[in-house]
């Protein structure tokens, strides 16, 4: 009875700890709500959120956000349960859910993320808007995290293009469409998409000549369409889109094999085997060659027309 006693207490106690009191607190038209044991993380965001609130407006035509919306910090064992509920894959570190206009973030404990808080806030945060600019407007999955992408780190690195490039030598590139099916890929396999995501972009900012053109873009794309905005903007439609980025992947980035360090290595394996092989080849044949001598030298072969004459003449004379 004791023992069931001390367990229902500790029961108790636990799920006290999990159930902590919410707060919130507001910046500009969001409502930022935390547990105590969050907040270090709740401020973090806040003060992103300041940074980035005003430049993603210059990615689009002015417009006002009449709706308020909500990011939701959630300890690690309502993350977990939160992610598990919404089929969100382990990698999964934040998410954007549209009908309740709300991000969703993971608490300080969570590490299991392909990216960082920070690079996390803003990739979301660039989907909400995107979602609140266009509306119920449909675009590629990979524009949304292309530009997603774009928003939280800019360019693409030095590891992301090493990243492209041994997909490319691999012919392992994902299509574009293979992108609409993100949640279910492996962690290695989606890291790949967002890389391919953020190129896909870039080459279309290249079309458009700068992200300063972006807004009309996202101005066409809402009025007409996503096809439409393509054909009048980029002159081609999806497919061409699709093939005349993946030729200018391959011009860019194929190169970027030169600088993995895997690639060396595997360079150095086969010079070396080659290396070894000529090395055994040539030891071989100067170890037969010396026994050949060797067998001369002891087995001399006296030809058939010489007589015992001719060898006593072959003998040196006696001093």
């Amino acid at each position: 009875m004791k023992f069931i006693s001390i367990l229902a207490l500790f029961l108790i106690t636990v799920q006290l700890a999990w159930a902590q009191p919410k707060r919130t607190f507001r910046v500009a038209q969001f409502d930022i709500q935390y547990s105590i044991s969050d907040e270090g993380v709740a401020l973090q965001v806040s003060e992103l959120l300041k940074q980035e609130h005003q430049r993603l407006q210059r990615f689009f035509p002015p417009f006002t956000m009449r709706q308020r919306y909500g990011i939701e910090i959630l300890p690690a064992p309502e993350w977990t349960a939160f992610r598990r509920r919404m089929g969100l894959p382990a990698w999964s570190g934040g998410v954007y859910v549209a009908r309740e206009r709300k991000i969703f973030l993971p608490g300080q404990n969570v590490t299991q993320s392909l990216f960082t808080l920070e690079h996390t806030f803003r990739h979301e945060l660039a989907h909400l808007f995107l979602q609140a600019y266009l509306q119920t407007v449909p675009v590629p999955r990979w524009y949304h995290e292309g530009f997603a992408e774009y928003v939280s780190q800019g360019n693409l690195t030095m590891e992301d293009g090493r990243r492209l490039a041994n997909a490319i030598w691999g012919k392992n590139l994902l299509l574009l469409a293979d992108i609409d099916s993100l949640n279910e890929l492996p962690a290695s396999r989606a890291r790949l998409a967002y890389v391919e995501s953020l190129s896909a972009f870039l080459f279309l900012l290249k079309q458009l000549g700068g992200a300063a053109n972006l807004p009309a873009f996202h101005e066409t794309v809402k009025q007409q369409g996503w096809d439409q905005a393509l054909t009048r903007h980029l002159q081609m439609d999806a497919i061409d889109f699709e093939i005349k980025w993946y030729h200018w992947l391959e011009a860019e980035y194929r190169w970027f094999i030169f600088t993995n360090l895997d690639f060396w290595l595997w360079v150095l394996a086969v010079l070396g085997s080659i290396g070894i092989y000529y090395q055994i080849r040539r030891r071989n044949k100067k170890r037969l060659a010396e026994w050949e001598a060797q067998e001369r030298y002891q087995f001399p072969v006296t030809p058939p027309w010489r007589t015992e004459e001719d060898e006593w003449d072959d003998r040196p004379p006696k001093k």
